[in-house]
């Protein structure tokens, strides 16, 4: 047993090792040694790297070699602990440990040697206030700076007398000096003895404080590594530390004086004997009368003895009290100090001191104790799998072995620690186990058992790394809990502590055995960028949203945007692209999007484009435009479905009119002859402009230039005033003061429409009453022409049939960018060859109504509706007809229906419908005319002659009774005269289908009547084999050999043939024969051979065929086996290597903002550009030093000269003398004119 469990004084509390971070033993040690400025390159950087207390990245910690550090060295982890315990009344101790851990193979290499010796190590150590440093020793593995032994420790002042313990410049060895400790370690240990100052400790209290180890290589900045608590949680960085705590209780070591009266009682000299099982002596005491129920109190000063326990109660009537002396050895002379106390009523009731006795008690040298039977708890811990992932699967098995040699009694308590702090149970424990909490930190405990000597009970237990955790390792520790289990310190306290890691398998690592599951996401996420910096000075904001795909899967459905202005609504907002995106106001400041059905793969986007107007009066420097994409089915993160941008918006100075000017032309019809359009004046400023406010306009052709008259002007009111019209060019004046702050005034012109157009309209407003000065306020343009903006599309039946129904089907749609809204002549015509436009055609319905009053009820059609759409938007008609019967027609005929949507005033010429060439018939009208074409079939019927009549199966046959003579039907002799057959009931044509020959109404081949239409039908199964002698049909319906294989359709069992060469075939299949072995790489069976007694490359082992071999994940590199080296993955996300080797973005994406990806519409921020697929800063190159210019225009700079004499120093007679410059080195002198010049002084 450790004697600090024997004192009172000592801590009762659990001491750990250090519970490291999940770090690997390599980024660890790659850290220290680069804290130290350990190093094969010995960069400059170091020194810096070593300040940083920030955790490496994981990806660099993982690979020591990629920061130049020796991998040799990587493995070397330091580790620096403290403890302490108050150790009597008037002392306590502390013990620090500060070493490295590694491979013991590491330690014997020259180099780590050379660099340890280059290391210097300086100890300093400030005791609490109230404690005074008696002694220091320092043992262990430690040399002086010149190799000799460790230095001495020297005892100084800090802030209070002798309360500070250094040793300076000494180093740590790489070689085992005290021959003590594992092989795997060396450690110095630095050991203080101090005394406890009673007056600063009138209550009992914990006082803690820290070791620190200053680390310098080769005289370079120092390193402060402080001391750690190894009874307390460690993060992990070696740069941090946990204070060391120690409780300080004199409570009991200065008791009040005994009450007047009481006398001393006497002490009895005793028996020494073994205790029970041996290990320790036990003395016996006796004990009068006189203090029976009383207490008495034994302790030792001499050292290295333990008295348990410390205090007993003497029973009534006295007795012999047994006293545990721990640490005794036969013929050894032990000191007691024997107090006896009682409690008694004073100035404050507490413990009294009776009387004080000391005792010398020999051991006798006879008295031979067997070593005592004790039970020791092992905690072992490994990892069950060798990686795991985010979604849990990391599973770890906790093994508790008695490897004591007495019996372990009781219930078993475990702290479980795994980092990250978080993690959550996902699977375990296993009973009669009980972990709680469900998170880390926890505590298992497994109920009241009896473990024998080499009994062990296993824990299982399987972790969840905590969400959002970016680390590579998950490290789980478990340590017994001696307090939690009810037992003091017992056995060897180096074997409590078991500790695991798994390695954390992400997707993306560039480790080839990681191969994570696919994570199973749905999630989207909204960005919003402002497209332009500033809004325009007409008050015209765009911004962009990006719709993302974050999911593992494609998304195929609907999607809903909604879009906000929380600084203030907007005048109109506009979206685009329109179609798919269906846009409008939802609300004061709020519109809405729509897409019915999109299709978004993974890692996709799709953009919507806003443009929004700001009314005059918008007051704010910014526009904040926001955009949420509402939630998809199974979606979770909701937060990424949110963004905003903004844009400055200008404003004129204060107190001064702000005007603008806009124009905006309707959307125009094929056929019209003028089109209309609205120029607007606006002012945004605080203030009215002084003067007239004049408006120019004027209209070109795009091709040629040439005017286009304005033929009419119509002025939103009175105060307006106009030049006449028509005119090739417009001007209207307005009175400033009409135009005060906020005012918006517009008039409309109507200009010719045949041709496009481009109609411009310039402002300005001044000059001022008493002044000659004209202010501009911009220009404003908008095209029109004869371009149709609305399109018409015609489909329908393809074959329709003489006084059968036949649809027709007509969409319209506005391609314009603007809304359309206005008056315009739908025209519907049908023709046939042969017979040209057919009259009359009656009009079953229209679904829904054009609009138009009345209603056309036949065709040809003519009529004027009120059209209104959308930008983008389409309105679709269904337009059924009965055609009538044509006794022209013979077989197959060809029709066409024919649609216009047109200006007004344009008439709809029935001949039109005919033509071949539509688009040029009325006028190039283009997508303003469209026609569908169809099939008219008439049918012949079938008559029979000679008496016969239709059969079912539609041919001319001689009725049932009667037979075919002579060339007609005849029975019993006579001639029968049959009446005609009756015409057959006519099936009505669904939609899609045709009609036979025999006049049945069916659905083409492949498809099937379903809701009165033909729809696509389920694909033919495919036919069942045909079964073969000896064959049976399985589940799947395939057709197998109950025995052997198909050979000429009959199942035969064939003899096995063997595919390895020299191979012969059994009943087990393929062996090699006796004598013989498969050799793998030269597939056949090869004799055997004796193998070597010992493989000659250092590392191989034997393989289950006697080879040498290297072990798996490793190969033979020189004369050894090396680890395989990792071939070096892409450093862009989502590129993958391509058979020559470089690293390449998949088919069909290319390398956007870093990574792989497939936005179409990616643009860079100002003041940055697109290069090889990434928004890169724009770097202007300046001129050298001592050049000027603009690069690469760079020329030097014209320095004065170096050497300028006064010429009244030439009066002086010693200037010669001092103008004689002294020899100096060689030096290059620069030449303006570029060339450099060898100059040597004499």
């Amino acid at each position: 047993m450790n004697n600090l469990a024997l004192s009172r004084f000592a801590s009762r509390k659990t001491v750990m090792e250090t519970i490291m971070k999940p770090l690997s033993y390599a980024r660890r040690g790659a850290r220290w040694l680069m804290a130290a400025g350990i190093a094969v390159a010995m960069t400059p950087a170091l020194p810096a790297l070593a300040q940083d207390k920030a955790p490496a990245a994981a990806g660099q910690a993982a690979n020591p070699e990629s920061r130049g550090i020796n991998p040799e060295l990587g493995r070397i982890v330091p580790f620096f602990t403290k403890k302490g315990a108050q150790r009597s009344c008037d002392s306590v101790e502390y013990v620090l440990s500060f070493g490295i851990r590694g491979d013991p193979q590491d330690f014997d290499r020259p180099s780590v040697a050379a660099l340890l010796k280059a290391t210097r190590l300086d100890f300093k150590d400030q005791l609490p206030h109230g404690l005074q440093i008696v002694s220091v020793d320092v043992v262990g593995d430690g040399t002086g700076a010149s190799g000799g032994p460790l230095p001495a420790a020297s005892i100084g002042t800090s802030a209070g007398p002798n309360d500070t313990a250094s040793v300076s410049n000494f180093r740590i060895s790489a070689s085992n000096l005290d021959g003590v400790g594992a092989a795997n370690e060396r450690v110095i240990t630095f050991r203080i003895t101090a005394k406890i100052d009673h007056a600063a400790f009138p209550a009992p209290a914990t006082v803690d404080n820290q070791g620190l180890m200053d680390v310098a290589f080769r005289r370079g900045p120092a390193t402060t590594i402080p001391s750690q608590d190894p009874g307390k949680p460690d993060d992990g960085d070696f740069l941090t530390g946990v204070k060391t705590s120690i409780e300080i209780d004199l409570t009991k070591c200065n008791p009040p004086p005994p009450p007047p009266g009481k006398e001393c009682f006497k002490v009895e000299r005793g028996t020494v004997d073994c205790v029970p099982g041996g290990g320790a002596f036990i003395y016996h005491m006796p004990v009068g009368p006189e203090m029976g129920g009383k207490w008495v109190q034994v302790s030792t000063t001499t050292p290295g003895i333990t008295i348990f326990p410390d205090t007993q109660q003497v029973p009534a009537g006295g007795g012999v009290l047994n006293w545990k002396i721990i640490g005794a050895s036969p013929g050894e002379a032990i000191h007691l100090v024997v107090t006896g106390i009682e409690t008694y009523a004073g100035p404050k009731e507490g413990w009294g001191l009776c009387c004080t006795q000391t005792i010398d008690i020999v051991i006798p040298r006879d008295l031979r104790c067997p070593p005592e039977k004790q039970h020791d708890l092992k905690v072992e811990k490994w990892a069950e799998v060798p990686r795991c992932t985010m979604a849990g699967g990391c599973n770890f098995t906790i093994t508790v072995t008695n490897v004591g040699e007495a019996p372990y009694n009781g219930k078993i308590v475990l702290d479980e620690v795994t980092l990250p702090a978080g993690s959550t149970l996902s699977s375990g424990p296993n009973p009669p186990w009980a972990c709680v909490p469900g998170t880390t930190p926890m505590t298992c405990t497994h109920p009241v058992t009896t473990l024998n000597p080499g009994a062990s009970v296993n824990l299982k237990l399987g972790f969840k790394p905590a969400g959002g955790w970016q680390g590579g390792v998950l490290r789980n520790c478990a340590a017994y809990d001696y307090q939690a289990s009810g037992k003091p310190l017992f056995g060897s306290q180096q074997n409590d502590r078991g500790c695991a890691s798994i390695p954390i398998c992400r997707r993306g690592d560039r480790d080839p055995r990681c191969q994570p599951p696919v994570e199973k996401k749905v999630d989207l996420i909204l960005k919003k960028r402002a497209r332009i910096p500033v809004c325009t000075p007409d008050g015209a904001c765009y911004f962009v949203i990006d719709i993302i795909n974050n999911g593992t899967s494609t998304y195929h459905g609907p999607l809903t945007v909604i879009d906000t202005y929380p600084g203030g609504a907007p005048t109109s907002s506009t979206f685009g692209p329109s179609p798919p995106w269906t846009c409008g106001p939802n609300g004061p400041g709020r519109f809405r999007c729509d897409n019915a059905d999109i299709a978004l793969p993974p890692g996709a986007s799709t953009p919507i484009v806003v443009k929004a107007a700001m009314p005059a009066n918008y007051r704010p420097d910014r526009v904040e435009n926001c955009a949420e994409v509402k939630a998809i089915p199974g979606e979770v993160d909701l937060a990424n479905n949110k963004a905003c941008a903004s844009e400055r918006i200008r404003h004129p100075n204060g107190g001064q009119p702000g005007l603008r000017i806009t124009k905006v032309c309707d959307g125009s019809l094929a056929g019209a002859a003028l089109v209309s359009c609205r120029i607007t004046v606006t002012n945004a400023g605080t203030a009215a402009p002084t003067g007239p406010v004049r408006v120019n306009d004027a209209a070109t052709l795009v091709s040629g230039g040439t005017p286009v008259a304005i033929q009419t002007v119509t002025p939103d009111g009175a105060d307006w005033s106009c030049g006449p019209v028509p005119a090739n060019a417009l001007s209207c004046r307005i009175p400033g003061a009409a135009m005060t702050p906020g005012t918006s005034r517009h008039f409309d012109v109507t200009v010719s429409g045949n041709g496009v157009f481009e109609n411009c309209a310039r402002g300005s407003f001044g000059p001022a009453p008493g002044d000659d000065i004209v202010y501009p306020i911009g220009q404003a343009c908008a095209k029109g022409g004869s371009i149709s903006t609305i399109r018409v599309e015609k489909t329908g039946d393809s074959e329709c049939q003489p006084g059968q129904p036949c649809s027709f089907e007509i969409t319209i749609t506005n391609d314009g960018p603007n809304a359309f809204s206005g008056p315009v002549r739908i025209g519907d015509a049908i023709g046939i060859d042969g017979v040209g436009r057919l009259e009359g055609v009656p009009i079953t319905s229209i679904d829904p109504p054009f609009g138009c009053s009345p209603e056309p009820a036949t065709l040809p059609a003519s009529c004027i509706a009120k059209l209104t759409l959308g930008a983008g938007e389409s309105r679709t008609h269904n337009v059924t007809v009965v055609l009538p019967g044509l006794a022209k027609l013979q077989g197959a005929v060809s029709g066409q229906n024919c649609v216009g949507v047109l200006s007004p005033n344009t008439p709809v010429q029935g001949g039109d419908v005919l033509s071949s060439a539509p688009a040029n018939a009325q006028g190039d009208r283009g997508k303003a005319y469209a026609c569908h074409p169809f099939t008219i079939k008439r049918e012949v019927k079938i008559q029979c002659s000679n008496g016969m009549v239709l059969n079912s199966a539609g041919r001319c046959a001689c009725p049932e009774g009667t037979t075919f003579r002579n060339g007609q039907c005849s029975g019993g002799g006579g001639v029968i005269i049959l009446p005609e057959p009756k015409e057959p009931k006519r099936c009505v044509l669904l939609k899609g289908q045709i009609r036979t020959e025999d006049g049945r109404c069916v659905c083409p081949r492949g498809t099937e009547l379903e809701n009165g239409r033909c729809v696509q039908g389920e694909e033919p199964q495919e036919p069942q084999c045909t079964l073969r002698p000896g064959q049976y049909r399985d589940q799947d319906g395939n057709c197998v050999c109950r025995r052997g294989e198909l050979v000429n359709g009959v199942c035969q069992v064939v003899p096995p043939k063997c595919t390895i060469r020299g191979a012969v075939p059994t009943q087990d299949g393929c062996v090699c024969p006796k004598g013989t072995h498969l050799d793998r790489a030269a597939k056949a069976c090869a004799p055997d051979r004796q193998p070597p007694s010992q493989c000659r490359i250092r590392g191989q082992v034997r393989n289950a065929d006697g080879d040498c071999v290297c072990p798996k994940g490793t190969e033979v590199r020189g004369k050894v086996c090396a680890p395989v080296k990792k071939p070096q993955g892409c450093s862009i996300r989502g590129q993958i290597l391509n058979k020559r080797g470089a690293c390449v973005c998949p088919r069909g994406t290319e390398v956007i903002e870093g990574r792989c990806g497939t936005f179409e519409d990616a643009e860079c921020a100002p003041g940055s550009q697109m290069i090889d697929g990434i928004c890169q800063p724009i770097i202007r190159r300046r001129c050298p030093v001592g050049t000027t210019g603009r690069y690469p225009d760079c020329f030097p700079i014209r320095r004065r000269p170096g050497l300028e004499i006064n010429p009244n120093l030439l009066l002086n007679p010693n200037i010669l003398q001092q103008l004689v410059p002294q020899r100096q080195p060689r030096r290059v002198l620069q030449d303006p004119a570029g060339a450099n010049i060898q100059n040597f002084k004499p």
